[in-house]
């Protein structure tokens, strides 16, 4: 399966006649990846909407053509992480790193409660009892890098987006953005 971790993989796009062949080919090479092209205007919000209203049960995962990851991350810590209903996303592009918004060419003031968390399992518990498990404080360890600006560890982060402006304030993200399909 190509879709590795992912239930399902779905490309909207609009590609510019230029790209047309390009995109064909990526569609042959991934023939289990839906492919949603825009015909008209208004197609990209109509097809969005299909997506997330066939898989309002699950977790959704939206990434842009452009995206590079450059750590690892685990598809277990983000589905631990989401199950905590404080949680309203995860954002896979933010890090406390992010100074700058290139959209708005303003610079990205991260919010002043950044913590960073991480998921600890506890190896004896029952699967049930891991599934309702919530997020735990990280620590830092010796073999750890930081980020010298806030002194925070590399792991997931959370904080209250109305602290923050620009790529730290957007409620809905489509570049890296993880959200519940029914929230």
């Amino acid at each position: 399966s190509t879709c590795g971790k992912f239930k399902k993989i779905y490309v909207l796009c609009h590609p510019g006649e230029r790209f047309v062949k390009s995109y064909d080919k990526v569609q042959e090479m991934y023939s289990e990846t839906k492919f949603l092209y825009d015909q008209r205007k208004g197609d990209f919000a109509k097809n969005l909407h299909e997506v997330v209203q066939t898989h309002s049960n699950d977790l959704i995962c939206f990434l842009v053509d452009d995206m590079l990851f450059y750590r690892p991350f685990s598809f277990e810590d983000i589905k631990a992480i989401m199950r905590n209903p404080e949680v309203l996303a995860y954002q896979l592009n933010l890090h406390p790193g992010i100074t700058y918004c290139h959209p708005s060419d303003k610079p990205a003031i991260a919010p002043s409660d950044l913590r960073a968390w991480n998921v600890e399992p506890k190896s004896n518990s029952s699967p049930e009892a891991q599934q309702q498990q919530q997020p735990m404080m990280s620590t830092k360890t010796e073999d750890q890098q930081h980020c010298p600006k806030t002194g925070l560890l590399p792991s997931s982060v959370v904080f209250r987006r109305c602290l923050g402006s620009e790529d730290w304030n957007y409620p809905w993200n489509l570049c890296g953005g993880v959200y519940r399909g029914n929230d």
